[in-house]
């Protein structure tokens, strides 16, 4: 794929293979400024994009959006597409505020005064087990990304060599613990007991924890995985995708009072979600392009990133069957004592009826 402007889209059952292969070099584009917070910027203007007529916004809010996995990653695709080409037409805009993940998200929604944010779905169910008035609205992105990888000297060969090597996650009841203790079962091991566990942060926190040797393993996703790749120290160990086929990384979330007495808003912004999902299904290297400014990062990266990927599940609508997957994952792993009441926690009240599940 060497200097190739055009690869072809990457199995991901060979995603592990080939990166391994390849030594962690498998993205042979030109090197890009490391990923950061991300943040609005201009974008390709599309006619898909354009009204044909300047209606009046409905709503005047300004969004304070809390997002998950450090502001990095597939979960912000959405919400920067909707902050570039749909927002402003529904009267709306938007402030992000970058968190950790897990129980950090959610609480940058019910004490930290955001109106939004884009926890993993089973830490909003964890955070309403524990009584807070949290509540899910959408999905927003509905398949894994994660992928765990070593330093590229590192013995390990597999996950199946993990065994009392440290193992990163971001927070407790982040997607990122999920996916660690879904795989340490799998694979036979008790999490801390046969694999210690590090609460170590987000995506850039865990390629920093590797690369000094505080842990062993760490937890990473895209574009910054590709990016990284390119440097040639770290290499794929393992991905969510092999233990977890069906899952949701981040939903939309809100809190019960926001909801309650800003329903129009909701409506709203979740209208304009779903045109950013439409979007990025039909127009994915445009979105691959507003991604990667928002994230800063290469453009050619995000667009590579991107056919490694099923965007074609990107959507507002809930999944029945991934809340079940969430369900039985939360129970085995022993996150929550009962199954979440998901017809409590989630509220579709703000989607469209051809959105709506039933749960």
């Amino acid at each position: 794929m060497e200097n190739d402007k055009n690869p072809a889209r990457i199995d991901r059952r060979k995603f592990l293979k080939v990166a391994s292969l390849a030594g962690g070099g498998i993205f042979l584009v030109a090197c890009a400024p490391a990923a950061v917070v991300p943040t609005p910027t201009a974008a390709p203007k599309a006619a898909a994009a354009t009204p044909t007529a300047a209606a009046k916004p409905k709503v005047s809010a300004e969004i304070l959006y809390a997002s998950t996995a450090s502001g990095i990653g597939f979960q912000m695709v959405a919400p920067l597409v909707a902050m570039e080409l749909f927002f402003k037409e529904e009267g709306i805009t938007q402030k992000v505020t970058p968190f950790s993940g897990g129980g950090d998200t959610v609480r940058g929604l019910v004490t930290g005064g955001h109106h939004i944010g884009q926890p993993a779905p089973n830490a909003a169910a964890i955070a309403f087990a524990e009584g807070q008035p949290i509540r899910i609205i959408a999905e927003d992105l509905p398949f894994p990304t994660v992928v765990w990888v070593v330093k590229a000297d590192s013995p390990l060969k597999s996950m199946k060599d993990i065994k009392g090597k440290k193992l990163g996650y971001s927070r407790p009841g982040s997607v990122s613990q999920t996916y660690a203790f879904t795989a340490l079962r799998a694979l036979g091991f008790k999490p801390e007991q046969d694999v210690p566990m590090v609460a170590s942060g987000g995506a850039p926190d865990q390629l920093t924890a590797v690369r000094g040797g505080v842990i062993d393993v760490g937890w990473v996703n895209d574009p910054l995985l590709s990016q990284e790749l390119l440097k040639k120290d770290l290499r794929i160990l393992g991905t969510a995708a092999e233990f977890i086929p069906d899952w949701s990384e981040a939903m939309l979330a809100t809190t019960a009072d926001y909801a309650k007495a800003n329903g129009d808003i909701l409506t709203a912004y979740l209208r304009a979600h779903q045109k950013a999902m439409d979007y990025i299904r039909t127009n994915t290297d445009q979105a691959a392009t507003i991604w990667a400014k928002g994230q800063q990062v290469d453009v050619e990266i995000a667009k590579l990133a991107m056919k490694n990927y099923p965007i074609q599940k990107f959507t507002s609508k809930i999944s029945p069957a991934t809340l079940k997957a969430i369900t039985d994952d939360m129970l085995a792993n022993q996150q929550v004592k009962e199954a979440p009441d998901w017809k409590k926690i989630v509220d579709q009240s703000f989607l469209a009826p051809e959105l709506r599940s039933q749960i």
